[in-house]
């Protein structure tokens, strides 16, 4: 729930926290107790460090626990402790060792598209997806895959289905409104920015994506506001942001140097 922005992160994340240390007391050998607490340690707390040993924790209770390991890649690699070879290496075993998890190949398209191997990204994606095709994050990857990779056009042909399937979730239209800038439409741009900023003053939207489609609208000013407030909410998803496209126009801005020191300090 915090990672897909589903309530305030200071509500949920400390709950998932209580939850999972909980069902270690239950039973201290829980992989996937232990790597929801790397989740927390990394994503929220921003331990980098400290995240290390819980991760290996985790895999060494159950080292095809394929969820962790993916989680792992990408934060690693996020954060510049994996290199890109290691993150696609970590990915291909995850994937050799559940082949049929459409959540574990829709991680492998994530970490191949922020590695630019575009074609291999929406490769995997399909074939998640093709796997389970009520899958939120399978679906969502096509669509950024393709948006990635600079086919803008085939992103938008799939971003309907996507949006009716998900309730017009934040993550869909925060990289929808990124799409719609690229492809050159800035009024697509604007009205799903319009839309995020009105549902912001009646529900709990992430920071990120609200900065993702404030930059899309040009509004730079206000993008930095919700950069920096996404380090100061401690929105999981900032840890991203020194690499993700969907930031690229935040990154020219001179502020942003702040925001990498709010966060990698």
């Amino acid at each position: 729930m915090g990672t897909f922005g589903a309530a305030p992160f200071s509500k949920i994340m400390p709950k998932a926290r209580e939850t999972a240390e909980r069902a270690l007391a239950l039973d201290p050998n829980l992989a996937e107790a232990w790597a929801t607490l790397a989740c927390i340690e990394e994503q929220y707390e921003r331990r980098f460090e400290g995240a290390v040993p819980i991760w290996e924790r985790a895999l060494t209770l159950d080292p095809r626990h394929s969820r962790a390991r993916g989680q792992r890649a990408l934060g690693a690699y996020t954060t510049g402790t994996y290199t890109r070879d290691q993150a696609v290496a970590e990915m291909h075993r995850a994937v050799q060792d559940d082949p049929l998890s459409s959540w574990v190949g829709a991680m492998r398209s994530y970490v191949l598209g922020f590695v630019g191997l575009h074609g291999e990204s929406i490769a995997e994606a399909e074939r998640a997806f093709a796997l389970d095709a009520d899958s939120f994050f399978a679906h969502w990857n096509l669509m950024r895959g393709h948006a990635w990779a600079g086919d803008y056009e085939r992103a938008l042909e799939l971003a309907p289905g996507l949006l009716a399937a998900s309730g017009r979730h934040q993550w869909v239209l925060g990289a929808l409104s990124w799409i719609y800038a690229k492809a050159g439409r800035p009024d697509g741009a604007k009205a799903i920015h319009d839309e995020m900023a009105a549902r912001a003053r009646l529900e709990f939207m992430s920071p990120f994506w609200l900065a993702v489609a404030a930059d899309a609208s040009c509004d730079r000013e206000a993008a930095l506001g919700f950069a920096e407030r996404a380090v100061v909410e401690r929105d999981p998803l900032v840890i991203w942001g020194r690499v993700i496209p969907f930031w690229d126009g935040i990154r020219t801005h001179p502020r942003f140097e702040d925001v990498v020191k709010g966060v990698w300090r």
